[in-house]
């Protein structure tokens, strides 16, 4: 499970800043700084590959991560995201298993348990007909929330990150975000 959370915390950075470490997992960047937002500022992302979208608060990037390891759970990442300058950070990431749907399951069934420890709050629901888990959580400085959604054999994983001054403003946000999110059983890896 700590890998998994490693190459995640890695394809956050990606979505949110367009760099990663390219010597273990290899990104193709489609989009830097795409989208046209609207008269609210957001913008309607799309993944080129990950056959998912979401409403972001700014224009975002779009990237493709391979991992390389061969004892990493996940093999291929799909993600979208932005930071604003104002802080807010948020990605969209969909995590294909090396073993498929076996994997994909374990592994969303173990995030309640190992975030359980340390969140705010978690919980379970359905969305959409789909598992659903939200966690409530943040550090000194930051709040954070986190969706984690089962998809067929993958998972998607959204987040969102304010500083500690915006986190009043951050449900708002939150709301419209978790609930845009759109997003294709995929056939292939």
């Amino acid at each position: 499970m700590r890998k998994l959370l490693a190459i995640l915390a890695v394809l956050a950075v990606a979505a949110c800043s367009g760099s990663s470490d390219a010597e273990t997992s290899p990104v193709t960047m489609h989009r830097l700084g795409a989208g046209t937002p609207d008269a609210e500022g957001w913008v309607r992302a799309q993944s080129t590959s990950g056959a998912m979208k979401a409403d972001l608060p700014c224009r975002y990037n779009d990237f493709t991560m391979t991992v390389v390891e061969q004892s990493a759970p996940v093999i291929k990442s799909f993600g979208i995201g932005c930071k604003r300058p104002d802080g807010l950070k948020m990605s969209v990431v969909r995590a294909v298993y090396r073993a498929g749907e076996k994997s994909a399951v374990g592994s969303f069934t173990a995030v309640a348990a190992n975030y359980g420890k340390a969140a705010k709050k978690v919980t379970r629901s359905k969305s959409n007909g789909h598992d659903v888990i939200d966690i409530s959580s943040g550090e000194a400085g930051s709040c954070a929330e986190s969706r984690f959604v089962r998809a067929g054999r993958d998972n998607i994983i959204m987040t969102l990150e304010a500083p500690t001054s915006d986190c009043a403003a951050f449900k708002a946000v939150g709301t419209r975000f978790f609930n845009s999110l759109e997003f294709e059983n995929r056939s292939d890896a």
